[in-house]
């Protein structure tokens, strides 16, 4: 699921458009408004042409950048399906969304995780939403938000960043990562919301008031990622859960440690599991977790199977869950004082919409290519779901994709089902030599498979699952550094790599093979040995390869030339620099070895010194709705006084300078001044270090 965010699908907005509508808050069509629905909006929006604007983001765009709460854009939509990647820049403040019908008022757009982005990678779950709220101060009332990928993992129908955010009358409609509320206060009435898994999450501070929740299949309603500091996450008052025939749902799992849920006086139908909320698999979080209810009926309602460390609160304490007490702040935010646009059309009164994607499957029904756990989050299923027909047949899948060699190649499905055609195909391909430990290949099957063959004891699995360790041993070379794919190849694969944290992957799943950590138990004891002294021999590659300046222990290059072991170039865009996120990797790899030399205590505090070196304050990145671009936006670098460090993802070697570079090669010191295509084909910035020097490192030197 998810990595602290970049923007996205921001608006580069021509500067010609600003200037015309600067003026004035009337667009130029000023003529065509008209009286809709009681009210006067400043735009109107159709479909067939009947409004001011076709499309909803054009309307956006013509709001001018000097609105308050006394004079807000108001857009109306007309009822109809708006398939379009909707963005509310954070300029553009107090822009109000009215639809004419919740239900017949949608907009959808079909973006997934899985989907493969400009340079062939998937563009991951954070560039999945289809209606993005980055500005403050907005509303949404009558409308339907949609992600219509369907079941394929995730894909957000909607995710906000603003503050003092309202959403009345609407439905939220999507499958697994529906809703991300990234940061901020938001409040949501009467409200329908739909999904299966992690279908509510984020970080920010929301209220639901009077809100259905409706699940599709198995999985859990919220994921919350609370700060430890911030003393609200999700609150849901007077709401309700249901779910279809057969399906169960846990009220939330902690996608951090400090994930804070109440349901106060909530309707709970039996779809809602009798223990109700779930520790992800890591015990350790229900020490840290808030999760509470109090007046919670219905037959999911079970006091007594809950777990333990969920609290039930007192009635005091319910009490004192208020809308103005949850969402106030410093600046006493209160959204009722914010009146409603009244609507005839109610979105909780609505004939329950199709699950986005087709019918839902009932819930006893095998996997099928629609399958409810996807590839990038079959890692994190429960101990039980991996002795079930699904990881079984996912499982069949994993050992037919292995090569020859015994590792497996890159950026493939296998969660997805295959046709008989599909298998035969990759049957035949088995002697090709396109394994590699890139993207986390190779070590993901080996994980995968070695945690179906625990929950349930499988020869051919586990058999797969020592092959793989076998090529991971077989791949090093004899200084202890790997390459990217095995066997070599000509190219810059060839060189030591650390990109993506590719080598720390390896040696961190062989250092729990050779510690015969759950759930490698099954590793012998020869298999031990070589695995030790593989992340031995690894270590000390690490220790050659770290980067002194002027003397200075600093961090590490992506790649490491496998003879000498300087850094040296990859792709064109890729030179020889100091790589933030990869020394992040490698830091916390080294911080695990038991009883460190003091070599790899003054590798671990270098390195950390030089991340605190090159930490970037005041800057944050956003995507904007770019035509130009291949992926329809772009990426730019903004200043921001209040936005938290992040990391350049190249530092220049002696200056410290991030750099950018795009397919000719030419290093540039400014994100702008490289193609569209690689400004949003690359991850260039990120916050790869933070709880590495918040968090992390405190504690280790401790």
């Amino acid at each position: 699921m998810r990595t602290a965010s970049a923007r996205l699908l921001c608006c580069v907005l021509i500067a010609c458009s600003w200037l015309s509508v600067q003026a004035s808050h009337r667009p130029a069509q000023d003529a065509r408004r008209t009286t809709v629905a009681g009210f006067e909006p400043n735009a109107v929006v159709a479909a067939d042409g009947s409004g001011q604007y076709k499309t909803v983001q054009d309307a956006i765009n013509a709001a001018p950048q000097n609105t308050r709460a006394s004079n807000r854009w108001v857009i109306f939509i007309k009822a109809g399906t708006y398939r379009e990647l909707v963005y509310v820049q954070r300029e553009k403040r107090f822009v109000t969304l009215i639809g004419e019908d919740p239900a017949r008022t949608i907009l959808t757009y079909d973006l997934s995780a899985s989907r493969p982005g400009s340079d062939g990678l998937p563009i991951g779950t954070f560039r999945t939403p289809s209606t993005y709220i980055d500005a403050d101060d907005f509303i949404a009332e009558n409308l339907t938000f949609e992600n219509s990928a369907g079941p394929v993992g995730q894909a957000l129908a909607l995710r906000v960043d603003g503050d003092r955010v309202i959403f009345r009358n609407c439905r939220f409609l999507g499958w697994q990562d529906t809703i991300l509320l990234n940061r901020g206060r938001h409040y949501f009435e009467d409200s329908l919301i739909t999904g299966h898994v992690d279908f509510i999450f984020g970080a920010a501070t929301a209220f639901f008031e009077r809100c259905s929740i409706h699940v599709w299949r198995d999985g859990y309603v919220t994921a919350a990622s609370t700060p430890a500091e911030q003393p609200y996450g999700f609150v849901f008052v007077h709401s309700s859960i249901s779910g279809e025939p057969g399906a169960h749902t846990y009220l939330g799992r902690p996608w951090r440690d400090f994930a804070q849920v109440a349901f106060i006086t909530t309707l709970m139908s039996d779809v809602v599991r009798p223990v109700g909320w779930h520790n992800w698999d890591k015990p350790e979080r229900e020490k840290t977790t808030r999760y509470s209810e109090f007046g919670s009926t219905g037959a999911g309602a079970s006091r007594t199977d809950r777990v333990s460390w969920a609290r039930q609160l007192t009635a005091a304490e319910a009490a004192a869950l208020t809308v103005s007490q949850v969402l106030g702040g410093a600046d006493s935010w209160d959204p009722r004082r914010t009146l409603a646009q009244p609507s005839t059309s109610k979105a909780l009164a609505a004939p329950m919409p199709r699950a986005p994607g087709g019918d839902v499957a009932p819930a006893t029904q095998p996997s099928s290519a629609a399958t409810a756990v996807s590839w990038d989050q079959i890692l994190r299923q429960s101990p039980a779901w991996y002795g079930g027909a699904d990881a079984q047949r996912i499982a069949e899948t994993v050992l037919l994709y292995q090569r020859a060699a015994g590792g497996w190649p890159k950026n493939l499905n296998m969660a997805a089902a295959l046709s008989p055609a599909d298998r035969a195909k990759v049957a035949d391909e088995r002697a090709l030599n396109d394994a590699t430990i890139d993207n986390a290949s190779t070590t993901t099957q080996i994980r995968f498979l070695a945690l179906v063959d625990r929950a349930r004891a499988d020869e051919r699995v586990r058999a797969a699952a020592l092959k793989g360790i076998d090529y991971l041993l077989g791949a090093q070379y004899a200084n202890g550094g790997w390459p990217q794919y095995f066997p070599l190849r000509d190219d810059y694969s060839r060189r030591i790599t650390f990109n993506d944290d590719a080598m720390i992957n390896v040696m961190t799943l062989l250092r729990e093979s050779s510690r015969g950590q759950t759930p490698f138990e099954f590793v012998d004891p020869p298999r031990r040995e070589r695995a030790a002294q593989a992340v031995a021999r690894g270590t000390n590659a690490i220790l050659k390869t770290q980067i002194r300046v002027n003397g200075v222990l600093t961090g590490w290059c992506q790649q490491h030339d496998e003879g000498t072991f300087l850094p040296v170039k990859a792709r064109a865009y890729e030179h020889p620099s100091l790589a933030s996120k990869e020394t992040a990797g490698i830091a916390r790899f080294l911080m695990g070895i038991e009883r460190p030399s003091p070599e790899i205590v003054s590798a671990i505090d270098g390195a950390v010194g030089w991340l605190r070196a090159a930490q970037l304050s005041g800057v944050r990145t956003e995507r904007r709705t770019d035509a130009s671009g291949s992926s329809g936006y772009d990426v730019v670098a903004v200043q921001d006084p209040n936005a938290p460090p992040i990391w350049a993802r190249f530092y220049e070697i002696g200056t410290n300078r991030p750099m950018f570079s795009g397919r000719d090669g030419i290093i540039k010191f400014s994100l702008s001044e490289i193609e569209i295509e690689r400004r949003t084909g690359y991850s260039w910035y990120g916050d790869y270090a933070a709880k590495l020097l918040t968090d992390e490192y405190p504690k280790w030197k401790k």
